[in-house]
This record gives structure tokens, sequence and C-alpha cells, in this order.
């Protein structure tokens, strides 16, 4: 349980990073003109994705090196893997949830984050 949550909590830092400033972007310019909502959400979601597909490989692979606490939980292709996976969608559900502030529509948001959570603990036991 610990090697994962500090594996989980490793991803989450790097989500944090690899937004790269678009979350705030996102909800300036969806605030001023929703009519462009659709590709600004898909052009952002795509850079921060890609952005944090490249940098979490390469921090995974540091980790697989570098630490000694969290090298268990990176260990191999599928531990690498899962860690990628990870940086990234949190990456992008990031930038997401911030153009749904944008848009007005923090009901969204919120269904999101709530089942997300539900998700979460329904999965703890495996």
């Amino acid at each position: 349980m610990g090697i994962a949550s500090a594996v989980q909590s490793a991803a989450q830092f790097l989500a944090y990073f690899c937004v790269i400033g678009l979350n705030t972007l996102v909800i300036s310019e969806l605030a001023v003109d929703k009519s462009r909502a659709r590709s600004l959400m898909l052009t952002a979601a795509a850079t921060v994705g890609i952005f944090s597909l490249v940098l979490s490989v390469v921090v995974g692979i540091g980790l697989q090196s570098l630490s000694s606490a969290i090298r268990e939980g990176v260990h191999g292709p599928v531990g690498l893997l899962v860690f990628v996976l990870l940086g990234a969608l949190t990456t992008i559900l990031l930038v997401l949830d911030d153009a749904c502030i944008g848009l007005l529509r923090g009901d969204l948001q919120l269904s999101r984050n709530a089942v997300f959570a539900v998700s979460k603990l329904a999965l703890l036991p495996l």
C-alpha cells in the first residue's frame, strides 16, 4: 500500500507540472469565447497529454534507476506503463476539469470527480 501511494503521489506531482499553464489559458479563453470550446479543449488535452507521456517515461525510468523507495512500484514494463498512464491521464483530466470551469459547467467537474473517487475506493482491494 505504501509503494502504490508513493507512485500515485509521484504521478500526480508530475501531472501538475505537465499542465504547463494550459489550464489557466483554457479557463480564460473559454470564458471569453465558447464557440471554439471543442477545438480548444482537444488541442490543450492533446498537447499536455503528449508532453506528459514523454516526461512520464523519462521520470519513470529515472525512478527505476535512482529511487530505492519507489523502484518496486515502477519496476518492469508493466509498472512503468501504469506510472506513465496514471501521469498522462491525470494531466489530461486536470486540463479538462478547468475547461468545465471555463464553460461554467462545474457540475460536470463534480460528477467526474465523484465517479473517480468512488472508482478508486472500489479498486482499492485489488
